[in-house]
């Protein structure tokens, strides 16, 4: 589990490499470390080839609603669109990784991916518009992003956290 967190965190800190703020083609490129992680890690099937461009029209729909909110919040509420960003890519990655793992179309996946990703994307709230006066390095936001729900997504589809039949039916352990 612990590699997982690391190669995510790794990936997330490649991704931020790929954006620089404005407009550019650069920002197509940023989702696509994440995808080769969760192929590498959970979603190992041909169809990745479908989800891999999802995760990119995930990204900049999350994106441009943030931009978009924050043009018509106060700056006393900054965390808002990125929060939403956030759960918009926590719901979306989680919904198409279900192309490959259908477990992660349950409700409680998709809603636990959501909430991730809202919560993990405060972050980003911290200043929306310069990215240089941070207190932290957008490599380290995308880092922290991308392993909390790249690692939510791994532990889902392998079952980890999940009470075993025997535990949950034995009488002793209750």
């Amino acid at each position: 589990m612990l590699g997982a967190v690391f190669l995510f965190g790794l990936c997330g800190a490649a991704s931020s490499l790929f954006f620089y703020g404005g407009e550019s083609w650069h920002n197509y490129l940023v989702p696509i470390p994440f995808g080769i992680a969760c192929a590498l890690l959970f979603l190992r099937s041909t169809w990745v080839i479908f989800v891999v461009p999802l995760y990119i029209v995930v990204w900049l729909v999350a994106l441009n609603v943030a931009k978009r909110m924050d043009m018509s919040v106060s700056s006393h509420s900054i965390y808002v669109p990125m929060c939403i960003a956030g759960l918009i890519g926590g719901f979306g990655v989680c919904l198409a990784s279900g192309i490959v793992r259908r477990c992660l179309l349950s409700l409680r996946h998709l809603l636990g991916a959501s909430v991730i990703g809202c919560v993990l994307a405060l972050p980003f709230g911290l200043d929306l518009t310069d990215w240089h006066a941070q207190m932290l390095q957008p490599w380290l936001q995308f880092a922290i992003w991308q392993s909390g729900v790249g690692t939510y997504l791994y532990a889902s589809c392998k079952g980890l956290g999940r009470k075993s039949d025997s535990w949950a039916t034995n009488s002793d352990h209750r």
